[in-house]
């Protein structure tokens, strides 16, 4: 029987098993009670867990029946599977199963293979409330990437430290973080004045990818700090003419974004001013139109 019931659990049939054992007659119900014993079980589930794939109505169904029984195997499964697809529905049952596997989740971070902390951090995400004692940061230290990105929004949950936290996703040699951190600032619709040298010395004038670089330029129209203002000065002048007027540095996506900027927030600026008007005698139609205020920011 048990090797039947082990044939039908590996055809994805858990859930047309269950239902047999939950309709059987009042004489069968001693039997139905050890079959149900027998597949509900964490070593059942790992077994369940242990292919190239799963079939996802059968990992609900013994998740289902489990409960809370099946939250150390699905993690176990989560850190040591080889199979992604098996790990990515394990993940998805894992987050459906929260607050109840905060616990056991935090249990996890002694495991420091990457792949694990990574795994582990993107279920915190999930939960409501994070452990008080849990610290993201030291997470944001991390040397992959891969877990710093998944520490960032845990480390902008904690209001004292966001500032630090916003400044070490801008700092961060990996451009995906700073991205994400740039995308944050950008949302908030502010800036912190204590952020706009880190914005502007390791983004906007850092050695960055030109896209990286203009939403870093755009982020700088946010706040009205003279230094993001000189900053958005120096990627627009290309020195003076001989007759000591400024000039347009060269055409660029930077340039038209950075003088849509200086328009939107410095436009009545005494330093700004001389620019703008070279900029809109202008020729160039995208120069033009990033000083009328057609221009896309």
């Amino acid at each position: 029987v048990k090797k039947a019931v082990l044939d039908l659990m590996e055809q994805g049939q858990v859930g047309h098993l269950l239902k047999m054992i939950d309709e059987a007659p009042p004489g069968g119900r001693t039997a139905a009670a050890m079959l149900r014993h027998f597949i509900t079980n964490p070593d059942q589930l790992r077994k369940l867990l242990g292919g190239d794939d799963v079939d996802s109505k059968a990992l609900q169904e013994m998740v289902n029946r489990m409960g809370d029984d099946a939250i150390e195997p699905l993690l176990d499964v989560l850190a040591n599977s080889e199979a992604r697809a098996v790990r990515r529905k394990v993940f998805d049952s894992l987050a459906g199963m929260c607050p109840q596997i905060r616990d056991p989740l935090m249990r996890r971070f002694d495991d420091s293979r990457w792949f694990v902390l990574r795994n582990m951090l993107a279920l915190v995400q999930h939960l409501e409330e994070v452990p008080e004692k849990f610290d993201a940061a030291a997470f944001m230290r991390h040397k992959d990437p891969r877990v710093r990105r998944e520490a960032f929004p845990l480390a902008l949950r904690n209001p004292q430290r966001r500032v630090r936290t916003l400044a070490a996703g801008l700092s961060d040699l990996d451009e995906r973080m700073v991205r994400m951190a740039l995308v944050e600032i950008q949302r908030e619709g502010a800036l912190q004045e204590t952020l706009v040298p880190t914005l502007v010395n390791r983004v906007v004038r850092g050695d960055r990818d030109p896209e990286i670089q203009i939403l870093g330029i755009r982020a700088l129209g946010v706040t009205r700090s003279s230094l993001a203002r000189d900053a958005l000065l120096d990627a627009v002048k290309g020195g003076t003419s001989i007759f000591g007027r400024p000039k347009l540095a060269v055409k660029s996506r930077e340039l038209t974004v950075a003088l849509s900027v200086l328009r939107s927030a410095w436009s009545g600026d005494s330093l700004v001013l001389p620019i703008l008007k070279v900029a809109r005698r202008s020729r160039d139609p995208e120069i033009k139109a990033a000083v009328s205020g057609g221009g896309k920011r």
